[in-house]
């Protein structure tokens, strides 16, 4: 059963023309990268993953290097929530909570290698640096899913 409205979008999709070929980070990564401090309480940063709607966020530390990752799973293990308010925090900070080392890739790194990292490590996302060591994108697991959706000429190989 389809609905006309979902065959006139297919349709769109594969008649779409895509002049840029994709083959980059920077080309599907997203921007500003939303950060928090290692130092930050984890209520704060329940409190920001829920605003901004995302599900991790690297973490950086007062000098603004990258220093690791959090996600919305590991600090939902230290609060307890009711009606979308937090009720209970067992008392954290990020640093505590966050997966360090980080791995990061270039702006220009090819997007398959950034896939086959991902895919490796069983990484939701990984966050963009420049040359001097600065978050300046995130590609998430849905980004890679919009890009091959969007760009049919997109193909990835692991």
């Amino acid at each position: 059963y389809y609905t006309k409205e979902a065959i006139k979008a297919y349709k769109e999709v594969i008649q779409a023309k895509h002049e840029e070929v994709i083959y980059h980070a920077y080309q599907i990564m997203k921007r500003p990268v939303i950060t928090v401090l290692d130092t930050a309480p984890i209520t704060d940063c329940y409190m920001l993953l829920q605003e901004k709607g995302v599900r991790q966020l690297p973490v950086m530390n007062v000098q603004n290097s990258p220093v690791g990752l959090i996600s919305k799973e590991k600090i939902l293990e230290k609060l307890i929530i009711e009606d979308n308010v937090i009720q209970e925090a067992k008392a954290a900070s990020v640093r505590e909570l966050m997966d360090y080392p980080i791995i990061t890739a270039d702006p220009l790194a090819d997007i398959r290698r950034v896939a086959k990292i991902m895919f490796d490590h069983d990484l939701n996302c990984i966050p963009i640096t420049n040359e001097a060591d600065m978050f300046v994108g995130i590609i998430t697991r849905t980004d890679y899913i919009y890009a091959v959706s969007t760009f049919p000429g997109l193909t990835l190989r692991a």
